[in-house]
Order: structure tokens, then C-alpha cells, then sequence
């Protein structure tokens, strides 16, 4: 944990010139400096090599120390943003669980619907950080159910049409749950909620939106959710074998789904695939 001048390296018993003959280096003075968070606790080290003129000296010590610094912040500071985007992250998809303790849906279901969506982000080459949020927004569609009575989210019959306009403001639900939020991600989750049993010709809900009226986001997640859907057993349905599941998503481009999407989307069906199969339902 101590500051270190070596101003003659092959003559300090500490250094390895195994390294030198492997990368064919040749080191001839080191300056290395600990790093430590706020707590103390060693980081890492800032290591200096080969002055361009003469050996390092107790000022290089000085300004190489406060340098130090500067990078041990830099470090801690990173490493507590990736803390706390990975709490955000934890905290966002159990709260897109949520609505998996009323409604028969898998916690796998949300998270192949999440990689299923980035995976068409990624492929229509949209940023990184945007692929990301994609991934994290569309697990919360259905979170508007949690405000549906279970009489009618757990009814194992056929609706009846008083009941079917009651489960439909689940979209609504999820929309005003998440709406008004200064975060991009819950911004993206709250179209996601509204748009996505809206359908590309426009006989969807709740608003008939139609095209691209619907926002990218509730396009891409209608995609993803219907074809895990098909896919899955559900206790009103047994799974679709792989070959209906695509042939009926095909049917169904230019109506239910963007033809972009849909051809993007099936065009990927080996990656979509092994999504499905590495995050399968255990009691499939």
C-alpha cells in the first residue's frame, strides 16, 4: 500500500524480467502509486514506466500522487454508477414481475420478451445505450394488470364483452403507472404498457393506432410477446410447435405486425431460438 521508485529495475530483487523477454520490452525505471477508495481500500495501482530523461524523482512522486487521485475517484465513482444501474436494473424487472404473481405468465416469459426486443434494436442498429433500455422497458408491458380484478384476470372461460373492455385498460393501467417519469427507461416502458396490443392495420387497442403511430417500442414488443406467447403453455392453451408459432406470425405481417420488424424478427429466428432455449420455462 506504499508509493514505490525503482530507478534501476534489473537491480531491485521485486521485478519479473520475464516480462521484458516476453514482450521484448526492456524496463529500465518504474514509479508506481496505490489507489485507494474513500474507505481505504486498495483499487488498483498507477504505474509509470521509463522517464524520457533521467531516473523519477520525488516531485514525479508528488504529482503522480495527486494524479492518483483523480484516477482512484474516477475508479470509485465508476464503479459505484455500475452498482447502482445494476440495482436499477434488478429493481425495473421485479417490478415487471409484478404483475406475474396475478397473471399465469412466466418470469422467463418477461425475459426472453426483454433479449427477444434488443436483439431487433440491435439489429436495426439503434445505440447501444437505447438496446439496453429496450431490453429493460419492454419486460414491464403488462403491468397495467396488476390493476385488473383476479375475477377477470384469472377467469378460465371466454370473456364476456363487459369483461373483455375491462381487461383492455391494463394497457391504460400500465401507462399511467409509468407515465411523467424524468427516466428514459421508464418513458419507454410507458409506451410500451400503452401500445403494445395495438396493431399495425390499426384493429388493435386501446387507442387503434395504426403504422407507425404506434411507437417503435409497443411495435417491437407486440412481436416479441406474441410469438413467446404462441410458444408457451399457458393454462387456457397448450404450446405451438416452432413451425405454426412462425408460419402464423407471417400470416399476420402487414396486420398485427411492422413488416420491417416481423422480417427482421424471423430473419433472426436461430438467435431467437437460442434466447428461448437458454431461458426456457422449467416445466417445458
Amino acid at each position: 500500500g506504499e508509493s514505490l521508485i525503482v530507478n534501476d529495475a534489473y537491480a531491485d530483487s521485486r521485478f519479473n524480467p520475464e516480462v521484458d523477454r516476453e514482450t521484448g520490452y526492456r524496463t529500465r525505471n518504474i514509479l508506481a502509486i496505490p489507489l485507494f477508495d474513500k474507505k481505504g481500500n486498495i483499487l488498483g495501482v498507477f504505474q509509470a514506466v521509463n522517464k524520457l530523461r533521467g531516473g523519477f524523482s520525488a516531485e514525479d512522486l508528488e504529482l503522480f500522487t495527486l494524479l492518483g487521485g483523480y484516477a482512484s475517484s474516477a475508479i470509485e465513482n465508476s464503479i459505484l454508477q455500475a452498482k447502482i444501474r445494476e440495482a436499477y436494473r434488478e429493481a425495473v424487472m421485479r417490478l415487471s414481475h409484478a404483475a406475474e404473481y396475478k397473471d399465469p405468465e412466466t418470469y422467463n416469459h418477461i425475459v426472453r420478451v426483454g433479449l427477444y426486443t434488443k436483439l431487433m434494436a440491435e439489429k436495426l442498429g439503434l445505440e447501444r445505450e437505447v438496446c439496453e433500455n429496450v431490453m429493460m422497458a419492454t419486460p414491464m408491458h403488462d403491468i397495467g394488470k396488476i390493476g385488473i380484478p383476479d375475477a377477470i384476470l384469472l377467469k378460465k372461460g371466454k370473456l364476456d364483452d363487459w369483461e373483455w373492455e375491462v381487461m383492455k385498460r391494463h394497457t391504460l393501467i400500465g401507462y399511467e403507472i409509468l407515465r411523467d417519469s424524468s427516466s428514459e427507461l421508464l418513458q419507454m416502458a410507458a409506451l410500451v404498457a400503452l401500445d403494445h396490443h395495438e396493431r399495425w392495420d390499426g384493429t388493435g387497442y386501446p387507442a387503434g393506432k395504426r403504422g407507425e403511430e404506434i411507437s417503435l417500442w409497443g411495435r417491437m414488443t407486440s412481436v416479441a410477446d406474441v410469438f413467446d406467447a404462441l410458444l408457451s403453455k399457458r393454462p387456457y392453451k397448450e404450446p405451438w410447435t416452432l413451425e405454426r408459432t412462425v408460419e402464423h406470425m407471417r400470416e399476420l405481417r402487414g396486420r398485427s405486425f411492422d413488416p420491417q420488424l416481423i422480417d427482421i424478427f424471423l430473419d433472426s429466428l436461430d438467435e431467437v431460438v437460442k434466447i428461448r432455449e437458454r431461458y426456457r420455462d422449467e416445466e417445458q
